[in-house]
């Protein structure tokens, strides 16, 4: 009668402690619990194959009967619940090894049962627990791929935050710490003829530099929040403070800039006026270290009815080539400006105009300022 009693036993000794452990263990040695549990699953499928080949194999013998089914279908009921999250949670090989462990006990426990009278009988049964087992396995594996597709959905947020994120500094940090090693080297030239001016030009560069702190530090902020939405974003975002921004790259460059709005421009999605000012901030970078012998530097927006277009252009010739570490970004800089451009249904070019210079023009679908999409 051990050998009947043994399996069930065992099997149900390892759900209890599983649930006792389960619930007060710290939420950090779960996972380490779980795998052992995992192989408790295979050890309680090993122990009733064990016991099944004993009494097929006439070892055991006498024990056969109503008793021998009842424990049999606890054992069972106890395998399969071990069985199942640990084919969900598993790592491959033991999902696999434990899942096929537990079907093979589950369909054969049966056979503990086995004589010549009852041949039909115990295929039968065989045949019924095979198709619990499955429903079980099958089950299991359907749960596994929701994890993995929730988890690979969750890193692929992940990953698209953490791009955002790196826009966002190159977009905004780097124009302020641009300006601020424009300025310094302003100030070098400066500092023996004209000490006072090299003052002020320290007072900007301060300013510059407290203007890059705020965004590094509005930019930890969202990685902080678990709010989506965009109340964290962060430096430009209305075509109200683009003079600003054009009169702080005016006053670290040696170029003429002029700025042209069109009425109504800023009358548009929030989405696209953000990206039309990341365009206007990262010209005017581009500007300020690709071209630095630009005399003139042109900002225009306009507005018609279905888009809202922006252009940058600077007559500078003397255009540095981009490095090859500046090449290797990926995702920052014009590569990253084109995607969020082309992401809200619009376009981007960039390349030298005739005559000279350089010119970057984006065009994108207007929206209202409700977030709904304008009509074409």
């Amino acid at each position: 009668m051990l050998i009947i009693i043994l399996p069930a036993a065992v099997a149900a000794l390892a759900v209890v402690t599983y649930l006792v452990t389960a619930l007060s263990v710290p939420a950090v040695f779960r996972a380490k619990v779980r795998k052992v549990f995992d192989l408790v699953t295979i050890a309680v499928a090993v122990v009733s194959l064990g016991a099944t080949s004993l009494l097929v194999g006439g070892v055991v013998s006498g024990v056969q009967g109503t008793a021998g089914g009842s424990y049999g279908t606890l054992e069972v009921l106890l395998l399969l619940s071990l069985a199942v999250p640990t084919v969900r949670t598993a790592s491959v090989p033991v999902a696999i090894l434990g899942g096929a462990l537990a079907h093979l006990a589950i369909t054969t426990w049966v056979l503990r049962d086995w004589s010549h009278d009852t041949v039909r009988g115990i295929v039968g049964g065989c045949l019924f627990w095979s198709i619990v087992a499955t429903c079980g396995v099958v089950g299991s594996v359907y749960l596994r791929a929701l994890d993995m597709r929730r988890r690979t959905s969750v890193e692929s947020a992940r990953r698209q935050q953490r791009l955002e994120l790196a826009g966002d500094l190159h977009d905004f940090v780097a124009h302020d710490v641009s300006e601020i090693v424009a300025l310094a080297q302003a100030a070098r030239f400066v500092a023996r003829q004209n000490p006072q001016a090299a003052l002020d030009t320290l007072a900007r560069i301060e300013e510059a530099g407290q203007r890059a702190l705020r965004s590094m530090d509005q930019t930890v902020h969202m990685l902080r929040t678990d709010e989506d939405d965009d109340g964290g974003r962060h430096a430009v975002q209305g075509l109200g403070e683009l003079p600003e921004l054009v009169e702080r790259f005016a006053g670290s460059s040696s170029a003429r800039v002029h700025l042209e709005i069109a009425a109504g421009a800023d009358a548009a999605r929030r989405e696209v006026v953000a990206t039309v000012c990341r365009v206007v901030v990262e010209a005017l970078t581009n500007v300020r270290r690709h071209a630095p012998d630009a005399s003139e530097v042109r900002v225009k927006v306009a507005r018609t009815a279905d888009a809202l277009t922006v252009e940058v252009v600077d007559d500078g010739t003397e255009r540095r080539a981009l490095s090859g570490r500046a090449e290797r970004r990926g995702g920052l800089g014009l590569p990253g400006l084109a995607e969020r451009v082309e992401s809200l249904g619009g376009t981007l070019r960039a390349g030298a105009r005739d005559g000279g210079g350089w010119r970057l023009t984006a065009e994108l679908p207007v929206g209202d300022a409700d977030g709904e999409w304008a009509a074409a």
